[in-house]
């Protein structure tokens, strides 16, 4: 993707998508090319770095809400559960089941 066009989808300005893709360029997170087809355009897009670094912090992340999920009791899970089902209603998705498997 092109900077501007992740800055756009990012809802960010293009001078601070610019910033922030140089910072994860020098951390090895992101490598920028240039578009086959267009020459004058960069385009950027997650290393192999960037991708465990990813995975790693979904990881630490999902460790710290299963930890705070587990602290609960069944009936706040019941009622967890019964408020995801309602969402997905609203949204027009199926439920999904989350931790638990209530």
């Amino acid at each position: 993707m092109t900077p501007t066009r992740l800055a756009a989808f990012e809802g960010v300005r293009k001078p601070s998508m610019t910033r922030a893709l140089a910072t994860l360029t020098e951390a090895g997170l992101v490598t920028r090319t240039v578009d086959v087809a267009d020459g004058r355009q960069l385009m950027v897009a997650i290393s192999a770095a960037g991708l465990a670094a990813l995975e790693e912090s979904r990881a630490i992340l999902d460790q710290w809400y299963n930890h705070r999920l587990d602290q609960l009791s069944s009936g706040d899970h019941g009622r967890l559960n019964a408020a995801v089902a309602a969402l997905s209603r609203l949204a027009g998705e199926r439920p999904h089941h989350g931790h638990g498997g209530a």
